[in-house]
């Protein structure tokens, strides 16, 4: 009785080390298989569920423990990840598009002054006699008339614009506005003798006395 007894129990740690032994291959034979499937894996770029699942409860695995007291970090998952970039888009493409900024207008250009308009032809009975304007002597009226000036209306109703380009063609440098052409081409335009012989003189025309008479801006300006 009691040989049977040991070759029984013999039999069975025979067969207990022979259990161990095919249970060590097995497992070494399945952890090749297994990694040898998540390196082709890695190499193809497959990642279907089932890899993204076994990816996070790894890396859920690799995370060390938070202390005692505090709360474990959040784990982001795949599907979040993944879910997260058309949500962004579709926020980029909701936004307004910006318009461009309004330029700003080009500074205008100053307008060039631009002569008088003149007579194409002396008037009949001839023109005016300009030379009462104090400042105008033969030379200046004749380069009015060459000008189409041969009235003292025309030289009363010259614009700021016209006045500035006979003072640049005369090289006047501000002397028609200086002598004040306009008011005298004005008063005698209008045959007010009187006041014009007041402010400005007989304008080379002798008065009764056979004398020309100056008048109070001609004195003026002689003794300044």
């Amino acid at each position: 009785m009691s040989t049977l007894t040991v070759e029984l129990a013999l039999w069975m740690l025979l067969a207990f080390f022979v259990g161990c032994i095919i249970g060590c291959i097995l497992h070494a034979i399945f952890a090749a298989s297994r990694s040898r499937a998540l390196a082709m894996a890695a190499q193809e770029g497959a990642a279907g569920p089932h890899q993204w699942t076994l990816s996070a409860v790894e890396h859920a695995g690799s995370v060390a423990p938070p202390p005692a007291g505090e709360a474990a970090p959040p784990v982001a998952s795949p599907a979040a990840s993944v879910t997260a970039a058309p949500a962004e888009s579709s926020t980029a493409a909701s936004r307004p598009a910006m318009k461009p900024a309004a330029q700003e207008p080009a500074e205008a250009t100053p307008a060039k002054p631009r002569p008088p308009q003149g007579l194409s032809a002396p008037p009949e009975g001839g023109g005016d006699n300009l030379q009462r304007i104090s400042g105008v002597g033969p030379k200046i009226e004749r380069t009015l008339n060459r000008l189409g000036i041969y009235r003292y209306q025309q030289i009363a109703a010259w614009t700021a614009d016209e006045v500035h380009w006979v003072d640049g063609h005369l090289k006047f440098s501000g002397r028609v506005a200086r002598e004040e052409w306009i008011m005298q081409a004005r008063l005698l335009a209008a045959g007010d003798e009187e006041e014009f012989g007041r402010q400005f003189g007989t304008g080379g025309v002798k008065d009764a006395s056979g004398k020309s008479r100056s008048g109070a801006h001609t004195r003026r300006k002689r003794r300044s």
